[in-house]
């Protein structure tokens, strides 16, 4: 499901190694990554029946969870919402914007097309249908297909004439846009209910546009007149607790009509119960898991899979199997910080949750828990991240990390994590310098042989602190002491016919400073 991420969190892991300098520079907000994102009114709230407040879905790809799959997806569309008689859902199948958001969202996900329920119901649903195809022809390349059902023939004396009437239509208002689903060239008109009366032969060399006529469940594929068959919703049995095993036996059979149309079926779950017309059918959604296991159904009972994969349903609300406000995974995140280390866990509320509904995780990094930048990407499966791997820079920082679900499943975003950088410790004091200093006597010159009685002492002092004092020394014993001068000029008497020692010191930074000693004979 998340090949696509699988050299990129390698390489991720590989360097995390490594520290790196970062620079927090914002890309996004917390109110991005966690608000609704669907075409979904912000006004509709969760049902008891399994549809959740719209949320932030994941926008993955849908075909990521059809590996393998070269044929198109479309999503079944009801067009029948803001009429009497169906709940409030905030928003109307007649509003051209809401129509043009819900084909733009449906892009967002990866689908191909959209294939709308009950086109020729009545007035109010066929204009839902004409709203919709017009927002598809917006989009160049994205798919526009019917269905018609029992509704378009009640109260109907001739059957077949109602038919080949909304053909007539069809063909008028649909069947010439290259936004059309077509097989073989030929537009493609899906027929749910079992309609009895029509005289099917008639249909075939009279509908208007020369249509291919695809019916439900795997009895479909019988008819003569039938190019194909769709499988719809799976309802468990006694002996299938998921209802997957309807879909295992569509996928048999179609297999055993190899040039018929096959167009297999996902779903999230069922549940009518909120439904004005209520038989009280319950599929259990499994916290996302049927939606991920009739996906999957699909590549493991048909070698190449079907022509086309319908997802049942973008926005039946009343059956609960909508999936527009996304599927939620009944997921929730954590993280903390502790010791330097991003600690992180998905909680999932019931036993049936599974970490197989998430496809990654990612980590935002703020300094003012609004404004985000993300961290990095990791594979589901990690459950902490070493800080240290990244240098930044001394402050508190919050980090978030968001549960990216597989296509179609609700995100979630942890709540905010804090981090503290210590500022680095002080440089240490630079060293004291050490005083340089120095004495040389000028005169006598050393080892002189020919002094009078009478010595005259020159010397110079220099230092880089001060110099208090001077001192003159007649082998080994002070003469004089001098102070507050850097030179000396002064005249000892010493011994006749005698080698004697002249020494010069000088007094700074709290130490007496010497001269090399200079010997001296005094001969006269």
């Amino acid at each position: 499901m998340y090949r696509s991420y699988n050299l990129l969190f390698v390489l991720l892991l590989a360097v995390q190694s490594f520290a790196s300098s970062v620079t927090i520079t914002p890309t996004t907000t917390l109110s991005a990554q966690t608000a609704n994102n669907t075409s979904a009114s912000n006004s509709f709230a969760a049902l008891p029946n399994g549809d959740p407040t719209p949320g932030n879905v994941s926008k993955l790809p849908i075909r990521n969870l059809l590996p393998g799959f070269t044929g198109k997806v479309l999503a079944h569309y009801m067009p029948w919402w803001g009429k009497s008689g169906h709940i409030d859902i905030g928003q109307s199948s007649h509003d051209a914007a809401q129509a043009e958001a819900i084909v733009q969202d449906m892009i967002s996900r990866g689908y191909d097309g959209v294939m709308v329920s009950e086109a020729n119901s009545n007035d109010y649903d066929q204009q839902g249908a004409l709203t919709m195809f017009a927002a598809v022809q917006n989009h160049p390349g994205f798919l526009f297909a019917i269905s018609d059902n029992s509704g378009a023939y009640s109260g109907t004396t001739n059957v077949t004439a109602t038919l080949l009437a909304n053909m007539d239509f069809s063909n008028t208002h649909y069947f010439q846009s290259p936004n059309y689903l077509r097989i073989n060239g030929r537009p493609v008109v899906y027929v749910f209910d079992n309609i009895s009366g029509i005289n099917w032969t008639t249909v075939q060399s009279q509908a208007a546009g020369n249509p291919i006529f695809i019916f439900r469940n795997k009895s479909g594929f019988t008819p003569s007149y039938s190019s194909g068959a769709f499988s719809w919703v799976g309802f468990p049995s006694s002996t299938d607790s998921t209802g997957l095993g309807y879909l295992d036996g569509f996928y048999t059979t179609a297999m055993t009509y190899p040039t018929k149309v096959a167009t297999g079926s996902a779903w999230k779950g069922f549940n009518d119960t909120v439904a004005s017309w209520t038989k009280d059918r319950i599929i259990p959604q499994r916290c996302g898991n049927l939606w991920m296991d009739s996906m999957t159904q699909a590549m493991q009972s048909m070698t190449a899979g079907p022509a086309v994969m319908k997802i049942a349903t973008w926005n039946d609300y009343e059956e609960g199997t909508e999936t527009e406000t996304g599927i939620d995974n009944c997921a929730t995140m954590s993280a903390s910080v502790s010791s330097g280390v991003l600690n992180f866990a998905p909680t999932f509320s019931d036993a049936s949750g599974s970490v197989r509904t998430i496809d990654h995780y990612e980590v935002y990094i703020s300094q003012d828990s609004q404004n985000l930048m993300k961290l990095t990407d990791l594979a589901v499966g990690n459950t902490s991240l070493k800080l240290s791997n990244y240098s930044l820079a001394a402050g508190t920082y919050q980090l978030y990390v968001k549960m990216v679900g597989q296509p179609g499943i609700i995100n979630r975003m942890s709540a905010a994590a804090t981090y503290s950088v210590a500022p680095p410790p002080p440089p240490p004091p630079a060293p004291t310098p050490v005083p340089t200093a120095s004495v040389v006597i000028t005169s006598p010159t050393n080892n002189y042989a020919k002094a009078g009685q009478w010595i005259e002492v020159k010397a110079t002092a220099s230092s880089s602190t001060t110099i208090s004092a001077m001192r003159v020394l007649v082998d080994g014993t002070a003469v004089t002491t001098i102070n507050n001068v850097t030179k000396v000029d002064y005249w000892t008497k010493a011994s006749l016919h005698k080698w004697h020692t002249l020494q010069v010191w000088a007094w700074t930074n709290h130490a007496w400073v010497k001269s090399s000693p200079v010997k001296v004979y005094v001969s006269h």
